[in-house]
């Protein structure tokens, strides 16, 4: 995949608006960048409320122990990695696709995962937004 930055995707004239946020746009290059193919496997980010969301991918012929699931920082790496086992099944159709992948999910600041499920083909990651309660909203009362 070449190289593409995303004050090329974006225009450099969006940049010139923010300082301060260059971890942001460095996790967004890197989603960017090595992500092996944005399709595949098909994925839903579903928002199961004010700041509750799960990730679920459709991980079809994967068992549990072809995945890996790799939080840093700010960036969610969730990978398979299935060997090509020579399999000897007289296939008339084969379309249930089971190769290798590496999806990458940039994760805002205060975005913890809560757990990560592997049932029936899917495999879910709960997170959350936990936000500090220095940063939560105060009232504040008027003398």
């Amino acid at each position: 995949m070449p190289h593409v930055y995303l004050d090329t995707l974006l225009g450099a004239r969006f940049f010139n608006q923010f300082i301060g946020s260059d971890p942001f746009f460095k996790s967004m290059e890197s989603v960017v960048e090595n992500s092996s193919n944005a399709n595949y496997p098909p994925h839903d980010i579903i928002n199961q409320r004010d700041g509750v969301y799960a990730i679920m991918l459709a991980v079809a012929g994967f068992d549990k122990e072809d995945l890996e699931v790799v939080l840093k920082g700010q960036t969610l790496s969730i990978s398979g990695n299935v060997e090509n086992k020579t399999e000897h099944n007289n296939y008339a159709h084969r379309g249930i696709a089971k190769r290798n992948f590496r999806k990458i999910f940039a994760l805002g600041r205060n975005v913890e995962v809560e757990n990560v499920i592997f049932k029936n083909g899917l495999l879910t990651v709960h997170i959350k937004e936990v936000v500090p309660e220095s940063q939560q909203a105060k009232q504040l009362t008027i003398n």
